[in-house]
C-alpha cells in the first residue's frame, strides 16, 4: 500500500514537471517561420540589462539579439527571407524593421529600416531610414542599428534618411 502511495506520488511528480518544462519550452519562441527548409524562430530571454528581449533562432541554432526594443514581430516575406520588426512608444514612435535573409542556411542581414518621429518645428516631422548592411548577422542587432542609423552625423544620415514634416 506504501508503495503505491509512493509509486502514485513520484507519477504526479513526474507528470508536473513534465508539463511544466513542456509549457516553458513552448512560451520562449514567440514567433516562428518556415523559410525554405528551415524553421526561423524569436526566442524570448532576459538580456544583461534585465529586460525582455528577442534572438534569432534557426533550426537548433540560437543567434544574436534581433530586438533593439523589448518587443518584436516576425513577418516572412518569402521563401528566402523574414522580417523582424520592433518599436518602441515613450517618447513618439521609433520604428525599426529588419530584412533577413538565409544565406548557407546563416541569417544574413540584408536591410536596416526605421522611421522615427523626431522634434522639429512647428509640428515635428518622421524620419525614415534605410541601410543595406549585407552581411552575416554576427552581433546584437543593437550594433548594427547604431552603427549604421543612430550613430550617424547629420550630414551621413542624410544620404540614408529622409524627412517628412507634419503640418498639423
Amino acid at each position: 500500500m506504501i508503495n503505491v502511495k509512493i509509486k502514485n506520488k513520484f507519477f504526479l511528480i513526474f507528470i508536473g514537471l513534465f508539463i511544466s518544462i513542456s509549457c516553458e519550452a513552448k512560451a520562449k519562441d514567440y514567433s516562428c517561420s518556415t523559410v525554405g527548409k528551415n524553421k526561423i524562430c524569436l526566442f524570448e530571454y532576459t538580456d544583461k540589462y534585465g529586460e525582455n528581449a528577442y534572438r534569432l533562432k534557426i533550426g537548433n541554432t540560437d543567434y544574436y539579439k534581433i530586438s533593439y526594443y523589448d518587443n518584436a514581430k516576425l513577418k516572412k516575406i518569402n521563401e528566402e527571407s523574414v522580417e523582424v520588426s520592433t518599436n518602441f512608444s515613450d517618447r513618439g514612435n521609433i520604428d525599426i524593421s529588419t530584412l533577413i535573409l538565409l544565406k548557407k542556411n546563416k541569417p544574413f542581414l540584408q536591410r536596416i529600416s526605421s522611421s522615427s518621429r523626431i522634434n522639429e518645428s512647428p509640428y515635428g516631422a518622421i524620419e525614415n531610414c534605410k541601410v543595406f548592411i549585407k552581411t552575416y548577422f554576427s552581433k546584437d542587432i543593437n550594433f548594427y542599428v547604431d552603427k549604421y542609423i543612430f550613430d550617424l552625423s547629420d550630414k551621413e544620415k542624410s544620404k540614408i534618411c529622409s524627412k517628412i514634416k507634419l503640418t498639423h
